[in-house]
């Protein structure tokens, strides 16, 4: 496979009106990209707003396969991941994001394909989110239960 074949097959593959819900298809292959190479981390301290703030991250040498992701999710930035260890002799690249709206949309969207343990940590991140939602009524908005 070239470079942007991976791309070009997922754009093909997951085509979506960017304001409904991807497919089902998509979104389970989105849910076991995460499952496999995603974090979700939750800050310990809060910030001002009283909010504590949720990431979500995928890691990948797989530029590509990121630009996918992104694709399928409809959010999000990717941006090259450094590691110093020796052990790394490839490119990294690192999608993340961790606004509010498109956090909670993900984590609702992805949690029923999720297994036990990511599934608890989804569960702790939604939980986390909807006690101090950003805006009146955003909960309400953008918590799409799949």
């Amino acid at each position: 496979m070239n470079t942007h074949s991976m791309k070009e097959y997922m754009f093909e593959q997951y085509r979506h009106d960017p304001h409904e819900t991807p497919s089902t298809r998509a979104v389970a292959w989105a849910a076991g990209l995460f499952e496999g190479e995603g974090c979700v981390s939750i800050e310990t301290r809060p910030r001002l707003s009283g909010r504590r703030p949720v990431y979500l991250q995928v890691g990948s040498t797989d530029l590509d396969v990121l630009e996918a992701l992104q694709y399928v999710l409809g959010c999000g930035n990717i941006r090259i991941h450094r590691d110093n260890s020796a052990q790394c002799r490839r490119q990294g690249y690192l999608w993340q994001t961790a606004r509010y709206v498109d956090v909670l949309r993900i984590l609702n969207l992805l949690r029923p394909y999720m297994g036990t343990r990511r599934g608890q940590k989804f569960d702790e991140a939604i939980a986390e989110l909807e006690k101090n939602p950003a805006h009146e009524g955003m909960v309400e908005a953008w918590s799409i239960r799949v």
